[in-house]
């Protein structure tokens, strides 16, 4: 058998060696924040996790019998992408469109929603098609299984004068069996996409090339709830051959399947408001109560709009709500630490709607508290969720205009545009979820061993953030300044959703957790 020719070695290489690096990460700590090192080396072949949000209807596609199909549902979606190159900021979906100046908000898009990459996979098995043979050539033989998903031998291309190799990626997602399905969302049309066979079953799969991102949708009709899937990573090499350069023969081409298993978790959370009005009463009794004193306002159990609100009420609205500066606090109930082994964290809550009279569109940005906050939430008494007010809510101090800092008691982990009633923009519109990514993802550099420059990838999630999440206008001191009203409602947990139908079905605010462990 003759050997493989330099340039299909290299690519095979290049991909084996990224799972190594992959496998080789570790955790450990940097900047105060969870960190999880995903390898190192230059280059990198980063496809890897980038974006998550959940949509009330999202389109993905699947092949079924013999031809491709659609499907529109309730759906969590998981883009990966195809790095192009090292890139030390977060990679963002849309192009900011400005923020907050002066009279308000501004129609700011969201920043990085976090990405997090090279997930542990499983192996997989790995078949090369038979080579043909070459004019000195022998013909090639069917790969074994590897246990990264490693290609076998095949035929070389003998006897040409001009031999060439090329490598092609490409994404895709198993159905499992019960719960959710799992299929491609990114539209497959021209020539990103192909269909191969995996297990025994003929599998819709999308072109992965340097700059491209593949949404994976994780869907059902109705509600959504956690499981586990499979993500896959076909790579197909093929040796050319040709004796006049521009007419190239295929002499073989291999087919390897990395397999990497993701994990979906689903949990719930309590998420109340508080506001910095001051009242003489409680906020369910009316009239007020001239022998209390003015004190801000606990809205647990709070139904009206849908319970939790965000944003900014000027004294100047017309209408005499005296809201004031509005926030989001999430209690998920995780506990201290407990987000180190998560490659993504995507907070969702529906968004239910905001007044005429503060409408527009708002950058709300994800804080989390500092580790020595003393108002992190406990059990009972006046910081946890039931009891939460404006007196005792974290030390959450946007800075104006949000910044990358990396400080999340100031600047955000990312930003989410609630749009407005007859916005045309990005971000999340009234009736549909609103997605906080709450995991921040770059490329870092640091020397190596040979005192060289090399990076890793690094995903971050603030180490409070399995205790709590605070939501609040990214322009917060700009609307509270210029007497801007911006003003958006949020559904909680508490809201009556008896007799309702999809989505307020599956409106309690919660968690996704992705992992990349758990599936064999």
């Amino acid at each position: 058998m003759l050997p493989l020719p330099k340039s299909v070695r290299v690519a095979i290489s290049s991909f084996v060696l990224l799972i190594l690096v992959l496998l080789a990460g570790g955790w450990g700590k940097a900047g105060g924040l969870k960190t999880h090192r995903q390898g190192s080396g230059t280059p990198l072949l980063p496809i890897r996790l980038v974006y998550g949000g959940e949509f009330c209807a999202r389109t993905s596609y699947y092949w079924y019998g013999n031809q491709m199909s659609t499907t529109t549902d309730h759906a969590l979606e998981l883009i990966w992408r195809y790095e192009n190159g090292i890139e030390t900021t977060p990679w963002s979906p849309y192009v900011s469109s400005g923020g907050g100046g002066t009279g308000g908000g501004g129609g700011g898009a969201p920043m990085a929603q976090g990405k997090a990459a090279g997930l542990v996979p499983s192996g997989g098995t790995s078949t090369g098609t038979t080579g043909t043979t070459g004019t000195t050539g022998t013909t090639g033989t069917t790969g074994t299984t590897g246990t990264t998903g490693t290609t076998g031998s095949t035929g070389g291309c003998g006897g040409y004068t001009y031999t060439k190799g090329t490598t092609s990626y490409y994404a895709l997602a198993d159905q499992p069996s019960g719960g959710p399905s799992v299929n491609i969302g990114s539209n497959p049309s021209g020539n990103n996409w192909t269909v191969i066979g995996i297990d025994g079953v003929q599998q819709l799969c999308y072109n992965m090339t340097p700059g491209t991102n593949v949404a994976i949708e994780w869907h059902t009709t109705g509600p959504l709830v956690g499981g586990s899937f499979t993500f896959h990573i076909i790579t197909i090499s093929t040796e050319y051959g040709s004796n006049d350069g521009s007419t190239w023969t295929s002499c073989w081409s291999s087919t390897t399947d990395t397999r990497y298993p993701i994990t979906v978790g689903k949990q719930l959370c309590a998420a109340p408001s508080v506001d910095s009005r001051l009242a003489y009463a409680n906020a369910d009794t009316i009239p007020s109560d001239p022998n209390k004193s003015a004190t801000n306002l606990n809205f647990f159990p709070n139904i009206y709009r849908g319970g939790s609100f965000v944003g900014n009420m000027a004294p100047t609205n017309g209408q005499g709500d005296q809201s004031g500066t509005a926030r989001v606090q999430i209690y998920p109930g995780l506990g201290a630490n407990a987000m180190t082994n998560y490659a993504m964290v995507i907070a969702s809550m529906l968004h239910s709607g905001d007044p005429t009279y503060a409408d527009g569109d708002m950058p709300v940005g994800t804080y989390c508290p500092s580790t020595t906050d003393p108002n992190l939430p406990g059990p009972s008494g006046p910081t946890s969720a039931i009891n939460v007010t404006w007196a005792t809510k974290w030390a959450i101090n946007p800075n104006n205009p949000p910044g990358n800092s990396g400080n999340y008691t100031v600047d955000p982990v990312a930003m989410t545009t609630l749009l407005g009633r007859n916005s045309t923009n990005q971000g999340s519109a009234i009736g549909d979820y609103a997605s906080f990514v709450l995991t921040s993802v770059y490329d870092a550099s640091y020397v190596n061993q040979s005192g060289q420059t090399a990076y890793s990838t690094m995903a971050m999630t603030p180490p409070t953030a399995g205790q709590g999440i605070c939501l609040a206008a990214a322009y917060e001191a700009a609307y509270t300044q210029n007497n801007t009203s911006l003003f958006h409602w949020l559904l909680n947990g508490v809201f009556p959703t008896t007799g309702l139908a999809f989505p307020y079905t599956d409106a309690v605010p919660r968690l996704w957790l992705i992992t990349g462990q758990g599936v064999n």
